[in-house]
């Protein structure tokens, strides 16, 4: 149930590590800004990795047809296009700013030293990139009742503050986003929520959404219990 939540944890902690390190002498100094709701190209014949420092980010991928797929939300301490410079399939996409965010520009030859000082270094982040590729893959399958279900609570785990037993997600996350990261029509989507939001498992107005009752949700997620 918690991979993600784990494998997130962990990737985080490594990247700070190196992060820490690779700041004693780096050359870099420009901390660039992206404004919400901008988008940022990512490059996959760029010899520059890019670092947020803080924010969150919506990660899109390109298809055979230039159309993006919404793959995840990323934050703080994660490396996008890190495997670009290591990978002969390359990965091609962009980051859309769901908050304000900061980020380094840091190149190949800044990264390479310490790939063999953390040799977790570049696995955890290629790692993490495959496992959130093949969740994606895999919720196509489900049924889009247990989609919404599924990213309900992977956001939760990830992102959401609990107070006095309700679990609240972020206020970024809307309607439209959670049908896009589901691949999902935002009418499909809205009819789920509506129909959770009358069985009162969660609330949806005002803003942010709630989850009243985590448990209801776990014991409908397939691929949760599979994952436990």
């Amino acid at each position: 149930m918690k991979k993600t939540q784990h494998l997130k944890k962990d990737l985080k902690a490594t990247n700070k590590e190196v992060f820490t390190e690779l700041t004693e002498n780096a050359t870099f100094v420009d901390l660039k800004h992206l404004k919400r709701n901008d988008v940022l190209i990512c490059d996959k014949q760029s010899n520059y990795t890019r670092l947020i420092i803080s924010g969150v980010a919506l990660r899109r991928l390109y298809n055979t047809k230039q159309l993006t797929i919404d793959l995840d939300v990323i934050d703080a301490y994660h490396f996008v296009d890190l495997e670009n410079l290591y990978n002969s399939i390359l990965f091609e996409g962009e980051l859309k700013a769901l908050t304000d965010i900061y980020y380094y520009d840091i190149s190949r030859k800044e990264i390479e030293p310490f790939l063999k000082k953390y040799p977790e270094f570049l696995y955890q982040n290629m790692q993490y990139t495959t496992y959130i590729s093949f969740n994606y893959r895999k919720i196509n399958l489900l049924s889009v009742y247990e989609r919404i279900i599924f990213i309900l609570i992977e956001i939760s785990l990830q992102y959401a503050t609990e107070k006095n037993g309700e679990i609240f997600l972020p206020k970024f996350i809307s309607q439209k986003l959670l049908a896009s990261l589901t691949n999902t029509s935002i009418s499909a989507t809205r009819k789920i929520l509506v129909e959770l939001m009358t069985q009162n498992i969660i609330r949806l107005t005002p803003k942010p959404i709630c989850i009243y009752d985590f448990t209801y949700l776990l014991q409908r997620s397939s691929f949760h219990e599979l994952s436990k």
